[in-house]
């Protein structure tokens, strides 16, 4: 897939604009360019008719917006490949309206603010719990996994969401709206949430997108396997953004 460092590939390459889908490890300088836009998909004339919130841009931040989401995907699985303005106009995945909105809170930042609060590396799901008082970190793990420790160190160092553990394959919730960060080690998590466990608590929806142990949901956007406190810890601070934002 596309998402953050090979959007800024393609920008510092000056070539002509197109989704990415090869990531780079190396950051360079970026900058938006909506007079070179690829494959357009969906013209900037006809952005205010596609997003009412554009009427009151200036045009040079109207050519931002256009950009950006022209240059970027949607969330959703079913319109991979599609770029979030494309998305937009089919209506049919509310994880690029969360995008759309980011993206209009960071108009006045730089492209590269920009460019990483809009892309997100792997898709969003509507059926992953969300929209509870607190943002949610969903964790999706085995009974048994060799990763416990690195899991827990993870863990550690997340602040200001909530938690909810849900057993793999069995569909079963262990630990829900437990504050962030853990206060206890999740053998003993494991332990006691086994014990008190209700068969078919955890969603039978969302299974099918738990591919790896772990799998991580924040807020519906999707983290497969082993991943940084910093990769999780950035998607909670978006989602708590979001929040705020809409006042709840």
């Amino acid at each position: 897939m596309f998402w953050i460092f090979g959007a800024l590939c393609f920008f510092a390459c000056q070539e002509q604009p197109k989704p990415q889908s090869k990531p780079v490890t190396k950051k360079v300088s970026v900058s938006l360019d909506p007079k070179h836009p690829g494959d357009i998909e969906i013209p900037l004339e006809k952005i205010e008719t596609l997003i009412p919130q554009a009427k009151t841009l200036s045009p040079k931040e109207k050519e931002r917006l256009w950009s950006v989401l022209h240059l970027t995907f949607s969330p959703c699985e079913h319109e991979e490949s599609k770029s979030i303005l494309m998305s937009l106009k089919k209506n049919d995945c509310e994880g690029s309206h969360i995008l759309l909105q980011r993206a209009l809170r960071n108009l006045t930042s730089t492209d590269e603010v920009l460019i990483e609060t809009t892309t997100v590396s792997d898709f969003w799901f509507k059926k992953a719990q969300q929209k509870n008082t607190h943002t949610t970190v969903e964790l999706w793990m085995d009974e048994e996994t060799p990763a416990l420790s690195l899991i827990e160190e993870s863990l550690k160092g997340l602040h200001s969401a909530s938690l909810r553990i849900c057993i793999r394959k069995k569909n079963i919730e262990i630990l829900n709206n437990e504050p962030l960060p853990l206060g206890q080690k999740l053998t003993e998590v494991l332990h006691e949430g086994l014990n008190n466990a209700k068969l078919d608590s955890c969603s039978s929806n969302i299974d099918v997108a738990v591919r790896a142990s772990p799998t991580w949901f924040i807020e519906g956007f999707r983290l497969r396997g082993l991943q940084s406190t910093t990769s999780i810890q950035r998607l909670i601070s978006l989602s708590n953004q979001d929040r705020s934002k809409d006042g709840n």
